[in-house]
């Protein structure tokens, strides 16, 4: 397929009441795409055991620059999984890709947008309200705005409300504001949910949240190596939040067990990262974040827990008014 420039897409679906639904607008297996800009909403997959890529599903094929022609915006879009008992589960409001590789999203001249989609499963899992990046081959550089994005599951884990990245990934700079992570077992990364190594730039994350089950993470979970830098200006996190769920009483419905010292971190959470692993946040600003149990700004794990006692943690950062319970 040739470039898909200034295009509109509105409406589309890929609907599966057996069991896999993919791609609402584009599903590409094994092929190339070239530059796609536009405007995408209102598009959706949905598959009783799995649904993924509300808009656009790549598995094992290519697909050029998003949106770096021309500002491209997602808004609206969904993944939603019905009867994902046993496997499955919804990934990528937006973007699926597995294995394929995509070039960047948006560029400095263009910011994308991705708005108010969602991923949603009644089991299982819930990932990437706006992308699911999964495989070995993986994303170039993003640069957009996320905002109201969301992942919520009805009886498992919900990770990554904007993005959820586990494959090889370029540079990511933007506003991330309003996006959550909603689970009953484990709520991991109100914006973010990321495994490998990822770089964060000149970013601002803004009340984003998890809750539900061991809630990790607000604004961003990771369990790679995490970098956080500014050049053009500062990172800031403002106003993230983990909840635990607690009852009435203010007692915890989930039990805190001693392995528990990552739960928490109002703004990033840093899961079990390896021995080898260095992390690093520079020039960035923590205010006013909340954590129901650990971390006000930040919840890592001890070695003893995560086998991490080679890790390092280099920060250079201002933080003003951070609260745990």
């Amino acid at each position: 397929i040739n470039n898909i420039v200034s295009s509109s897409a509105s409406g589309n679906y890929a609907n599966s009441d057996v069991s896999y639904a993919v791609g609402g607008v584009l599903m590409n297996y094994g092929g190339t795409v070239g530059t796609v800009d536009g405007s995408f909403s209102k598009n959706y997959a949905l598959g009783t055991q799995k649904a993924a890529g509300g808009a656009i599903d790549n598995e094992n094929g290519t697909v050029g620059n998003i949106g770096t022609l021309a500002a491209a915006t997602f808004s609206e879009n969904y993944a939603k999984a019905t009867d994902a008992a046993g496997w499955g589960g919804a990934l990528g409001g937006v973007i699926y890709n597995d294995n394929g590789r995509f070039y960047d999203i948006g560029s400095s001249s263009y910011q994308a947008s991705f708005s108010k989609n969602y991923a949603e499963s009644n089991a299982v899992l819930a990932a990437g309200g706006a992308i699911a990046n999964t495989g070995t081959t993986g994303m170039g550089n993003i640069f957009a705005d996320f905002s109201e994005n969301y992942v919520k599951v009805s009886d498992g884990n919900a990770y990554g409300g904007a993005i959820y990245n586990v494959a090889p990934i370029g540079n990511v700079k933007g506003l991330f504001t309003g996006n959550y992570a909603q689970g009953v077992a484990e709520s991991k990364g109100g914006a973010i949910y990321n495994t490998v190594n990822m770089t964060v730039q000149d970013s601002t994350f803004t009340n984003n949240s998890v809750s539900g089950g061991t809630a990790q993470g607000g604004a961003i979970y990771n369990s790679g190596t995490l970098s956080l830098i500014a050049n053009a200006s500062d990172t800031t996190f403002k106003g993230n939040t983990a909840d635990y769920n607690v009852d009435a009483q203010g007692n915890y419905t989930v039990a805190v067990t001693d392995d528990d010292t990552a739960i928490g971190g109002g703004a990033i959470s840093l899961g079990a990262i390896s021995s080898t692993n260095v992390g690093s946040i520079t020039n960035t600003t923590f205010e006013n974040n909340k954590s129901g149990t650990n971390g006000g700004a930040i919840a890592t794990r001890q070695a003893i827990h995560a086998n991490n006692s080679g890790a390092r943690l280099d920060i250079s950062a201002d933080f003003t008014g951070n609260t745990a319970a």
